[in-house]
C-alpha cells in the first residue's frame, strides 16, 4: 500500500514524468487506477483482519471482488451450486417470451417483494392484467395472494400451472406439490408474467 500511495503522489506532484502526450496520459491513467484500488485493498485488509483475528465473517458491506466492487454473493441453497457471485437481474417476460421490463438490483430483494410490482408493470406497459401469473415458491406469500387476486381478479389455483416438473406451494397450507408439464405456461423467475 505504501508503494502505491507514494507512486500516486509522485505522479500528481510531477516527480514521475513521461515524455510525450500518450505516455503522460498512460501515467495519469495508472494514477487513477491506483487511486481507485487503494481504498478497495484497504477494505479487503480490514475484512481479512476481522475474519482471521476476530472470527467475524459477517462484515458490513463485504467486498467480494476488487475488480467488480458491486458484486454480491447470491445464495441459491442448491447442493450443486450453493453460492454464486454477481448481481441479481430481473427479466420480466410477457407472452411469447417478449421482455417487457428488466432491472439490475444494487441489493438483492426478496422474491416475494417482486411479484406484485411485476404485475403492475405488466398492466402499465401492456394496458391489461395478465391472464396467468406463475412463479416459483420464493414469490409466494399470503399478502401477495390477496393483492394478486384483487389486481388480476382471478382465483388462485390450488395446483399451480408451470412448464415443467417444479415444486410449488399450495396457497392454502404452504405445502409443496409437484405439478405436471403444461405447454405455453409463463413460469416466472422474478419476471415471466404474461
Amino acid at each position: 500500500m505504501g508503494q502505491a500511495k507514494r507512486f500516486s503522489h509522485e505522479i500528481s506532484a510531477g516527480v514521475k514524468r513521461a515524455k510525450g502526450i500518450l505516455k503522460r496520459l498512460a501515467l495519469k491513467g495508472l494514477r487513477q487506477e491506483l487511486e481507485t484500488m487503494m481504498p478497495l485493498v484497504r477494505q479487503v485488509m480490514r475484512q481479512t483482519r476481522e475474519r482471521i483475528f476476530r472470527g467475524n465473517t459477517r462484515a458490513e458491506d463485504k467486498l467480494f471482488s476488487v475488480f467488480e466492487p458491486s458484486t454480491e454473493i447470491i445464495r441459491k441453497g442448491k447442493a450443486g451450486k450453493p453460492n454464486e457471485f454477481g448481481k441479481m437481474v430481473k427479466l420480466q417476460e410477457a407472452e411469447n417470451q417478449i421482455v417487457i421490463d428488466y432491472e439490475v438490483y444494487d441489493r438483492r430483494p426478496s422474491d416475494s417483494d417482486l411479484l406484485v410490482p411485476a404485475i403492475e408493470i405488466h398492466q402499465a406497459k401492456l394496458g391489461r392484467t395478465p391472464r396467468l401469473v406463475a412463479a416459483d415458491a420464493g414469490f409466494y406469500s399470503a399478502k401477495n395472494e390477496g393483492r394478486i387476486v384483487a389486481i388480476v381478479d382471478v382465483e388462485v389455483a390450488e395446483e399451480p400451472v408451470c412448464s415443467g416438473d417444479h415444486s410449488h406451494p399450495r396457497p392454502q397450507d404452504g405445502s409443496f406439490s409437484s405439478c405436471p408439464s403444461h405447454e405455453n405456461s409463463a413460469h416466472a423467475d422474478p419476471s415471466r408474467v404474461p
